[in-house]
């Protein structure tokens, strides 16, 4: 949708704040790097995160227990949907 490189892409918006910024690469840093399936990237001083999906994020981290209000999607696989039901 942005193609190969959003950063460049004038359709794909910036962080509201370097505030926000901060906080959602926090949230990255948070989490081990083998956990960034794509994306990841973060540039400051642009107020950009890519766009960035995460697998097998620890459920007591930021990206699980806040309000993520960026373009953070952690994944998670479950085998029943009363695991799901007792995780929500």
């Amino acid at each position: 949708f942005y193609g190969k490189d959003p950063k460049n892409a004038k359709e794909f918006g910036r962080i509201v704040s370097s505030m926000h910024c901060k906080r959602l690469k926090g949230m990255l840093d948070e989490v081990d790097a083998k956990s960034i399936v794509c994306g990841g990237s973060v540039d400051e001083a642009e107020k950009f995160v890519a766009p960035t999906l995460l697998k097998d994020v620890p459920m007591d981290c930021k990206l699980m227990t806040e309000e993520i209000f960026g373009p953070l999607l952690p994944i998670h696989k479950f085998s029943d949907l009363g695991q799901v039901i007792k995780h929500v």
